[in-house]
């Protein structure tokens, strides 16, 4: 893996923005948590475009988040163009974690031919519709159903698929990449895959490939994860997976 790396003369967003799409009014803890994964995974700038009805309370959980709204309850139509703005402020989007009801033709539009990472909601049969050959998916189990054979998948959209469970599995389109054998059982907890796919995002828009960032995620994620339930047991929580990622990652930079 090639982890990026930061010129002494840079400026504020040279090394990184992350336009996150997540949340709802159901929903407030997930772009959260996307957001904060991606900053400690080293983007310097996060924008969370989420709910007008929970605003407010996202932006409550970190002074480091840039926090914007759509229109309603759940993404609609009527966001197209407030969307398209902020995918062009982006070097990569994450859209998917806790949006519950967006409407999936106004996703796929808005991510169709982009860098992205499609989590959660945004891995949708309409979604999957889009361009995916610049994208990162990061189903489970159950959300891999929608995209059939995920080696597949891969080979004919160009899709990178990170794969979650108790081994992670990267997808490319040329096949089978890597399985990683990282974590712990504590992290059934709600957030870890929000936080798994905020931190691949942050990757990417550093300048990591799409396979080293999904890696990568996977692994920092996991051992941030295992350090966690050494100090917590089954009360580990997401939030105690995202202060710990900075180290995870440097460690794994170190091997």
């Amino acid at each position: 893996m090639s982890f990026p790396t930061r010129d002494k003369d840079s400026r504020k967003g040279d090394n990184g923005r992350v336009g996150v799409i997540a949340g709802s009014s159901r929903f407030t803890g997930a772009p959260a948590l996307c957001g904060q994964a991606a900053m400690r995974a080293g983007a310097d700038l996060v924008k969370v475009l989420t709910s007008k009805s929970v605003r407010d309370v996202v932006a409550g959980f970190s002074k480091d988040l840039i926090v914007q709204s759509y229109s309603g309850r759940f993404l609609t139509e009527e966001d197209a163009d407030r969307l398209g703005d902020f995918a062009e402020w982006g070097d990569v989007l994450v859209a998917g974690p806790g949006l519950g009801r967006p409407d999936p033709e106004t996703l796929r539009d808005v991510v169709d031919s982009r860098r992205c990472v499609l989590d959660a909601d945004a891995i949708h049969e309409t979604v999957l519709e889009a361009d995916l050959s610049h994208a990162v998916l990061t189903p489970h189990r159950r959300e891999v159903e929608r995209l059939g054979d995920p080696e597949r998948f891969a080979a004919q959209t160009g899709a990178v698929i990170l794969l979650k469970g108790p081994t992670d599995r990267v997808f490319s389109p040329e096949g089978l990449e890597v399985e990683i054998e990282r974590g712990d059982p504590t992290m059934t907890a709600g957030g870890t895959g929000d936080v798994l796919a905020g931190v691949v995002g942050g990757l990417i828009a550093q300048g990591m490939s799409r396979v080293d960032a999904a890696e990568a995620g996977a692994r920092a994620n996991g051992m941030a994860g295992e350090e966690a339930a050494v100090e917590y047991g089954n009360g580990a929580l997401a939030s105690d997976i995202v202060e710990r990622l900075p180290g995870s990652l440097r460690n794994l930079e170190e091997m």
